[in-house]
């Protein structure tokens, strides 16, 4: 199935603005890698400004590369949505103004509720680092997990059960697979 996605990826640009939509979304995933491979590469003290900096902007473009899909989704279904006029409730409004279905947006909804995952907990990850103080995590000092740092989940305050580098690999992980598949579902659905 991911061989499949993979040979996808670069098929799904039919025309030049999809073309810049698509470019766009796989650079803020590239963003993201490279933040995150920056964190990996940099020991240092717990939460200085370069950690935090780094941390804040990984999940700024990883969050991005979701809102840059939206626009590919704009493309593909050609509503002429301006760049400052698409968002997820707009698009849904123009495809009920349309009477068209589109199991991508649909997904993108799912994946965005409290209870299903995957963009909810990076959205929460991303306002909480980006607007309310910081990257919500946790710090252990002394005993087994000395020196790790784990996000913390702003809804309950529980810490991850993995280290915080190992939380933003599976998450950008995550997300290239979900892009992958909302453009394969995306692809399959007609304009």
């Amino acid at each position: 199935m991911l061989a499949q996605l993979l040979d996808h990826w670069g098929d799904t640009c039919t025309d030049r603005e999809s073309s810049i939509s698509t470019y766009r979304t796989d650079a803020k995933i590239r963003y993201a890698e490279i933040m995150l491979q920056e964190l990996r590469d940099r020991p240092g003290r717990q939460g200085d400004d370069y950690q935090r900096s780094h941390e804040e902007a990984f999940l700024y473009h990883l969050y991005g590369a979701v809102d840059a899909f939206l626009h590919e989704v704009n493309t593909h279904h050609q509503f002429g949505l301006t760049e400052k006029e698409v968002s997820l409730q707009r698009l849904q409004q123009e495809l009920t103004k349309s009477h068209k279905a589109s199991p991508a947006i649909q997904e993108v909804v799912r994946l965005g509720q409290p209870s299903t995952g995957l963009l909810y907990r990076i959205q929460q990850w991303r306002h909480q680092a980006t607007h309310r103080g910081g990257t919500p995590r946790t710090f252990y000092v002394g005993g087994p997990e000395d020196g790790e740092r784990r996000l913390t989940d702003p809804a309950t305050g529980q810490p991850a059960s993995s280290g915080i580098l190992d939380e933003f690999a599976a998450a950008v992980a995550e997300v290239k697979a979900t892009i992958l598949s909302l453009r394969v579902q995306l692809a399959a659905t007609p304009p």
